[in-house]
């Protein structure tokens, strides 16, 4: 895979969700956003829109501020939008993390990691995919590491069985309680020809009241709020 965009749906779960009519606990949050990627290591993740239920109305509201998270990395800084502290903030990477900052990074099914560091840093099996499902390849990892365990302690995996592209991944929080569940809403074709190489991965602009902060130093790839299925999350 060289490029790959897409949009996404997320949904939160966690102690302070609804229960459903069921009795299953039903998502805190949802959100919408975006996800692109450029090869070896450029990329954007941009939340566009986020709801938290609210118990007092009994439905989802829009979450106060502009608290979606949001980065770009163009392959030698990663710039990252810190809403409630009203910053842009540039981290530089030093030379032996360029490129491959993002797939070293606390999510790399998705920016692109090769197969053989996910065996190195992962525990993976197969799980069997539920009755009628023909088109779908179900992964479980567990963390080898004591980085990767404390931004989850088991991840599972959707792809899609003809051209193994993400379809859903749910990510299971340390503690094994909170969860972040994706759905990925893929593009036709593996190249995106509206992905614009140097306008979506260069130096963002500085919001209007922010304050732009260069942090020179080695940092590796933002935590995503995590950078699936069991069952597979229901389509809103």
């Amino acid at each position: 895979m060289k490029t790959w965009s897409c949009d996404f749906y997320k949904w939160e779960y966690n102690a302070f969700g609804p229960v459903g009519p069921s009795g299953d606990r039903l998502a805190f949050a949802e959100s919408t956003g975006e996800i692109k990627y450029a090869m070896p290591d450029k990329g954007l993740f941009r939340v566009k829109e986020s709801k938290q239920w609210n118990a007092q109305t009994s439905r989802y509201e829009q979450r106060p501020g502009d608290s979606g998270e949001h980065w770009v990395c163009n392959g030698t800084s990663i710039y990252e939008f810190r809403h409630g502290d009203r910053q842009l903030r540039e981290t530089k990477l030093p030379p032996e993390m360029r490129g491959k900052a993002i797939s070293d990074g606390p999510l790399p099914f998705v920016f692109g990691a090769k197969a053989d560091t996910l065996k190195k840093r992962y525990v993976m099996r197969i799980l069997p995919t539920p009755a009628g499902v023909t088109d779908q390849v179900w992964l479980e990892a567990l963390p080898r590491t004591q980085a990767d365990a404390a931004n989850f302690s088991k991840v599972e995996l959707i792809l899609g069985a003809r051209d193994l592209i993400p379809f859903a991944i749910r990510i299971y929080k340390p503690g094994g309680q909170d969860q972040d569940v994706y759905q990925f809403i893929q593009n036709t074709s593996l190249i995106d020809k509206g992905l614009d190489l140097i306008r979506d991965f260069s130096k963002p602009v500085t919001p209007l009241g922010y304050t732009f902060i260069l942090e020179d130093g080695g940092a590796a790839a933002p935590a995503q709020q995590t950078s699936l299925p069991a069952p597979p999350p229901r389509a809103r």
